[in-house]
């Protein structure tokens, strides 16, 4: 936590606090004071950033003009000049690498922060109203009513708990209205107030959530501020958070989970699409798996329309208790077609061809079963939505052994399973950006095996690379002093295709490729943009050059930024037993 002073249009020096999380981010939420108070609005933002600390985010709380730490008069505040002041806060904190923001506008910050947002959507990615003002017209009025008429008249400026607010502000009001202006602000939006509050109507959030069909929370019985009780407080915080969380977290994460044992698997016949009931072992495990996944914040469970799915998901759904949705393309691939249902036994004598042409793997073409192709392109089209949707940021999706292969092989780019998935094993799946891979196995093992065609490491690659598997954790480990060396000495990585493109590339992106083309390869131009150069690059001599360890994207940030020399550690040959994986 940090104390920041910094000036605003009018040169006046501003007093803010930035509180950082543990963990990197480039996410800031900016937190906006109401009138009479600071940028602690009486404790409610203290607590409120040590919250959103803790959940991953960044924050920057900070007095307007004329309050708190900052210079200034408050007779000369406008909304307009707060909206100002919210622009010299975000331009500040995109000077300390923060790119994207959410907004808290309490109050009296409801116009300010709304004028702001209008010209700032392309950074400002979510705003959420806590008791906010968006008809001032009214709130002036009843403030002057309040034994200010005659100070008004004769100084200019009237009270409110000790602050004083000038003509410029009464003036101002009489011809901005900020309710009109929601239309226009496309981002998500949340609305908190309570339904006690004699400050600011509750009714307004309730028409104005209304009107541009923004989520309301409702905190019973809490007056304005959520200073009345901490059970308001917390659960303004609770839902501040929440929907953070949801809008401006990229990550994602996904648990892919098989059913438990059914009928079908104890009498050995051919599953498929076979629609077999859970086994009493069946129940037994998905009761287990339940136990798994309670704590894990999931939020809605996909499920195949099968029945040993569905009885699986709800038996986990009576401990999650969230929504379940059945999605058709999850079923099982219709894979043994004639064979389905019959005990293996009795296929072999009946059908004996027909077994026999199931050895051939994938492709089979056994007599009334669903082409891979299809079953392929309508799995990776059921997956590839739930991964992409936007409500929802941990999912679980209880499914069978072949879809999950299929997403494996051929969405994960992981290759083969090492053997049968067990019953209700777990994938976790996380995804970062655009980015999916698998993150925990739980009763599955991949053997890595590639799958048709394989994939052929260019020649450069077998040329320069190193002829050994090494750990990055374990060359972070060697205590080796740091030097620094031209860029020059290394530029020869900036051609060679270490990258993978987008979509199943493999050793195909040059990192100048990346650089000529950023919008094409966002992902791998994201990680360049936000890799962390404090730390050295890590070097060895190999077949003649210094070959990257670890740390080619922070080279090509080095690049970017137009350095001539980067910090490395050059990594002795001698330590190689020492990195091996």
């Amino acid at each position: 936590m940090a104390k920041i002073y910094f000036k605003n249009k009018d040169g006046l020096k501003l007093a803010g606090i930035l509180e950082k999380p543990k963990s990197k981010t480039n996410t800031c939420i900016i937190l906006c004071h109401g009138a009479t108070v600071d940028k602690e609005e009486d404790g409610i933002f203290t607590d409120l950033s040590r919250k959103l600390s803790n959940a991953g985010f960044a924050t920057f709380r900070f007095d307007f003009m004329g309050h708190g730490e900052s210079e200034g008069d408050t007779i000369n505040t406008t909304i307009k000049g707060e909206a100002q002041d919210i622009d010299s806060a975000s331009k500040l904190l995109i000077s300390k690498g923060y790119k994207k923001f959410g907004i808290v506008a309490a109050s009296f910050s409801g116009g300010p922060a709304s004028y702001f947002v209008l010209s700032h959507q392309d950074k400002v990615k979510a705003l959420i109203y806590w008791n906010s003002v968006l008809e001032y017209k009214s709130l002036l009025k009843r403030w002057i009513a309040e034994g200010n008429e005659q100070r008004l008249k004769e100084k200019g400026y009237i009270i409110r708990r000790r602050t004083r607010y000038g003509k410029k502000l009464i003036e101002e009001v009489s011809e901005l209205r900020p309710w009109k202006e929601l239309y226009k602000i496309k981002i998500p939006v949340l609305f908190i107030h309570g339904d006690k509050d004699s400050s600011v109507p509750y009714e307004q959030s309730v028409k104005y959530s209304k009107m541009i069909k923004a989520k309301l929370e409702t905190i019973h019985g809490a007056e304005h501020g959520f200073h009345d009780s901490k059970k308001h407080s917390d659960q303004a915080d609770r839902t501040t958070i929440e929907f953070f969380s949801k809008v401006l977290n990229d990550n994602m994460k996904i648990y892919l989970i098989r059913h438990g044992e059914t009928t079908g698997d104890v009498e050995d016949r051919y599953g498929g699409d076979y629609d077999d009931n859970l086994s009493p072992k069946g129940v037994r495990q998905s009761k287990e798996l339940a136990k798994k996944l309670k704590g894990k914040g999931i939020e809605i469970i996909y499920v195949s329309p099968r029945i040993r799915a569905i009885e699986t998901a709800s038996i986990v759904n009576k401990s999650l208790n969230v929504k379940l949705k059945i999605v058709d393309d999850l079923r099982e691939r219709n894979n043994y077609g004639i064979l389905t249902g019959l005990l293996k036994s009795e296929a072999k004598q009946r059908h004996p061809e027909e077994v026999k042409e199931l050895g051939k793997g994938i492709h089979h073409k056994v007599n009334n079963s669903e082409d891979y192709v299809h079953f392929k392109k309508r799995i990776m089209k059921a997956f590839k939505k739930i991964a992409n949707d936007k409500e929802h940021r941990t999912t679980a999706i209880i499914t069978h052994g072949g879809p999950i292969r299929c997403i494996i092989r051929e969405i994960l780019k992981a290759g083969e399973l090492a053997r049968d998935l067990n019953d209700c094993a777990i994938l976790t799946i996380k995804k970062d950006k655009s980015n999916l891979s698998i993150v925990n196995l739980d009763g599955a093992v991949l053997a890595y095996k590639q799958i048709g065609k394989p994939k052929v490491m260019p020649k450069i690659i077998k040329d320069v690379g190193f002829d050994f598997d090494w750990s990055s954790r374990k060359v972070w480990a060697l205590d080796i002093s740091v030097t620094t060396i031209p860029i020059s000495d290394l530029a020869w990585h900036f051609d060679v295709h270490f990258w993978n493109k987008p979509d199943g590339g493999y050793y195909d992106l040059t990192p100048n490729e990346v650089l000529a083309d950023p919008q094409r390869y966002k992902s791998e131009y994201d990680r360049v943009l936000n890799c962390d150069m404090k730390h050295p690059i890590d070097i060895m001599e190999n077949k003649g050059r210094l070959l990257i360890l670890d740390g080619l994207h922070r080279l090509v940030r080095a690049k970017l930024l137009g350095m001539d020399v980067v910090k490395v550690r050059k990594i002795p040959r001698t330590a190689i037993p020492q990195i091996l994986k």
